[in-house]
């Protein structure tokens, strides 16, 4: 359909080229304010206003005949597109049968389908996560290894923060208590890195350890062993591999050889393959 945005009152009048705020007729050469003085708020209104005062025949005579070609207009418009349907359906109507699907397809618009949740599906997004679940098992996971990553003590998950913000991002998970974590998650955490690093060093040819000893605040001695070789791509790997508590009260060379030794064995590291510093 076919619509005109010009008003008809420019059919008479012309703008002032001395002052875009007033129009001058061209009947009588009367210039009429178009409003207020800032272009954004000019109108017609006074014009029409105006033409209708003093110009009514021959602003009605051009009205009308505004009017009927908009009619005619808009007639021609509507048989344009029956036309068109025409044509479409003929050209559907041409083709082979199994291509009408095709055809049909391309020629319309296809709308995103908008599927609505069953009932059983909203009961189930309501109902509390089971802790064997893909998604409960994953988030457990993630916190086992905050907990080692942050060095974190266990009582942290119990605490009313940590609790409030799992509440908010999934309602739905129930957090396992702190034996649970200290029993079974991080034990299976240190198991799988267990067999993961151990795997690593079966291609590591030579490396070289290093190792400290040292005392804590509260008087508790500890003794580590950190390995260090370059890999298969030539890049320096560092793997802190033990830290234990240190127990005898004299730290003999005895004491510390067999520790180390212990660990060798432990990690699946051959003697001849390693240098100490």
């Amino acid at each position: 359909m076919i619509k005109f945005t010009m008003s008809v009152a420019w059919k008479f009048f012309i703008k002032c080229p001395d002052d875009v705020s007033k129009a001058q007729c061209s009947v009588c050469n009367k210039k009429v304010c178009r409003g207020d003085t800032n272009s954004r708020d000019f109108t017609t209104s006074n014009l029409i206003k105006h033409l209708k005062n003093n110009h009514n025949n021959e602003f009605m005579k051009v009205t009308n005949k505004r009017k009927r070609n908009l009619k005619v207009y808009n007639a021609v418009s509507e048989v344009e597109s029956e036309e068109e349907i025409e044509n479409n359906v003929a050209t559907v109507a041409s083709t082979p049968k199994e291509n009408v699907g095709i055809t049909i397809c391309s020629e319309k618009k296809q709308k995103p389908r908008v599927y609505q949740p069953t009932i059983s599906s909203v009961f189930e997004s309501k109902l509390p996560l089971t802790y064997n679940s893909p998604k409960a098992m994953n988030i457990t996971n993630l916190i086992g290894k905050m907990i080692v990553q942050d060095q974190l003590p266990f009582h942290h998950i119990e605490k009313q923060g940590f609790k409030n913000l799992m509440k908010y991002v999934e309602p739905r998970y129930t957090i396992p208590d702190r034996t649970t974590f200290s029993r079974t998650i991080i034990p299976d955490l240190y198991t799988k890195v267990y067999l993961k690093v151990t795997e690593l060093l079966k291609n590591v040819k030579y490396a070289s350890f290093t190792s400290d000893l040292w005392s804590s605040n509260n008087n508790t001695d500890y003794l580590s062993i950190t390995c260090h070789f370059v890999n298969e791509e030539f890049v320096r790997e560092n793997l802190l591999l033990e830290v234990i508590p240190f127990k005898p009260i004299f730290h003999t060379s005895d004491e510390i050889y067999m520790f180390t030794m212990e660990t060798l064995e432990k990690w699946g590291i051959e003697e001849k393959k390693s240098m100490f510093i």
